[in-house]
């Protein structure tokens, strides 16, 4: 055949036609590039795709790569007797005469992977960086036919109930032993069953409506799952933010430790934000904007567990994890003192202010490039409030998943999915220029890649992958810091490197610097009270 490619779009290049340059930028389109693209992934996380990559580079690493490829091609034998039938393909070999292509869309290998395969599978993306993907059975959605375990709690919920459910406060107890969630979802909660049953906000739910909003929703004995299909839009498979920000703001209207936001609109509206910012960070570990069921099954510290403590604390400082007030306070001054009085956007020349000019120039040039992240700001060139909120937890605390992936793509310069020695000299020249003009000594740079690459022990000498750093994320910190931050290099200097893989991770990094900050700021504060009374 003359087709090399069809795509899930109904378009297919033939070798022969003439047009063939034309129709290839139509794939140029993002949306075609984006679904086609999407295509692949889904295909490269089949387990047969997964098992033959797996072997390739096996192939690849014993110097066997191309007698490997060629064993695939080879056309498979007949089975003595079977006369002009061609016999089943099975895993990882191809019928005679078929594409490699074609066996690894074969539908048989696509429905032999729910019983053979773990539920995640590692496949290598574009930019060989490993990408995992659930390969287990698809999150089932709560059953339209309610049980009689959901019947029995649904009555048990309205014998206590004089006519039906009234106000938020009628099923709070219920949501927090039921259900599993907090009791400050419950006013969202309760707009939703009256949209559901077309009530007027003076009108009581009835158990009808009440089951008729559980039917689609709750799944007894699963918090996260009751957590997921309440707060997202119920025509979407996941939550974005908008789906979050009215559970968010019920938060901040009835805690008792956010009664300090009440200065201001604008106070509360960066906090929510700031908050909303944190829970993708952790959540959304590929910053994709989506968090789906799987994510929040995953993610630690739970955002559903930390939701319900926030019942039990009326102190919201005590929910360190996404709520606390200190830490939004601490961002928020920090932003404050780049941007000034009145303005909401932050460009390159007040981020090199950051920390006492601790940035070097090579790193503000990559963050402002928008290589590792792009900016939600909508003038080019700015960085918004929730970019910086996201740069300084990423600076500030370089352990966690989605700080590494970050200054991984920051000092990967070109793009290939591996640091290698010059793209780290390229970032260390002008550190070590910077420490020269202060009289510092500083120590070479191949001694650190060296006690590096030991320790790490790449699949690949002289390249280091981003699963090689998720080994050792605290040690992972100390080599990011030390390539975009002065202050911290110096610090990093009188340490070293292997008692740094054996330390164990007793704080957090983020929780220490807020505290540290504070502290600052209260002293500040003490003097500008003492100057003022004298």
């Amino acid at each position: 055949s003359s087709d090399l490619f069809c795509s899930p779009c109904g378009m297919s290049f033939e070798a022969d036609s003439q047009d063939a340059p034309e129709r290839v930028a139509d794939f140029q389109h993002p949306y075609v590039a984006t679904t086609v693209k999407g295509y692949f992934f889904e295909w490269a996380a089949r387990p047969a795709v997964a098992e033959l990559f797996r072997k390739a580079v096996e192939a690849h690493t014993k110097g066997r790569l191309e007698l490997y490829l060629q064993t695939l091609a080879a056309p498979a034998r007949r089975k003595p007797g079977a006369r002009g039938v061609t016999p089943t393909p099975k895993i990882g070999r191809p019928a005679r005469g078929a594409p490699v292509s074609a066996l690894l869309m074969d539908e048989r290998a696509h429905r032999h992977r729910a019983t053979t395969t773990a539920p995640v599978v590692s496949v290598l993306d574009e930019n060989g960086q490993i990408r995992k993907f659930w390969n287990g059975p698809k999150e089932q959605t709560p059953p339209a036919v309610l049980s009689d375990d959901d019947w029995a709690a649904i009555r048990e919920l309205y014998s206590t109930l004089d006519g039906g459910i009234r106000q938020a406060s009628d099923f709070e107890p219920f949501l927090q032993e039921k259900l599993g969630l907090s009791k400050y979802m419950s006013e969202v909660i309760l707009g939703q069953l009256r949209r559901t049953g077309s009530l007027m906000d003076d009108q009581p739910v009835p158990a009808e409506i009440f089951a008729a909003w559980w039917s689609s929703r709750i799944r007894l004995g699963d918090a996260e799952s009751n957590f997921f299909h309440v707060v997202k839009d119920q025509s979407s498979g996941c939550i974005v933010a908008d789906d979050l920000r009215p559970f968010m703001w019920a938060v901040v209207h009835r805690h008792p430790g956010l009664e300090i936001l009440d200065q201001s609109v604008e106070l509360k509206e960066s906090y929510v934000d700031t908050v909303l910012c944190r829970i993708f960070y952790f959540c959304d570990r590929f910053d994709s904007k989506r968090i789906h069921l799987r994510d929040l099954r995953q993610t630690r510290p739970s955002l559903v567990e930390c939701w319900r403590k926030l019942d039990e604390h009326d102190d919201i400082n005590d929910a360190r994890d996404y709520f606390c007030y200190l830490h939004f306070h601490i961002i928020l001054c920090k932003f404050r003192e780049l941007v000034g009085d009145g303005d909401t956007l932050l460009d390159r020349d007040r981020l090199m202010m950051y920390n006492g000019f601790s940035f070097s120039h090579r790193c503000v040039d990559r963050i402002f490039s928008e290589e590792a992240r792009k900016f939600t700001s909508p003038i080019p060139g700015t960085m918004s409030f929730e970019d910086f909120a996201h740069l300084i937890m990423s600076d500030e605390d370089k352990t966690t998943e989605t700080s590494l992936r970050f200054w991984f793509k920051i000092v990967d310069l070109d793009g290939d999915g591996f640091l290698c020695i010059h793209d780290v000299r390229w970032f260390f020249e002008e550190q070590l220029g910077r420490a020269n003009s202060m009289g510092e000594v500083v120590v070479p740079l191949h001694s650190y890649f060296e006690q590096l690459h030991d320790m790490l022990r790449p699949a690949s000498p002289g390249k280091i992958a981003l699963r090689d750093f998720m080994k050792y994320p605290r040690m992972a910190s100390a080599f990011f810091s030390m390539l975009v931050s002065l202050n911290k290099l110096f610090e990093i200097e009188s340490q070293d490197l292997f008692s740094l893989k054996r330390q164990a991770s007793r704080f957090n990094d983020w929780d220490m610097f807020c505290q540290q900050e504070h502290e600052r700021m209260l002293a500040n504060q003490g003097e500008e009270g003492a100057t003022e009374e004298y």
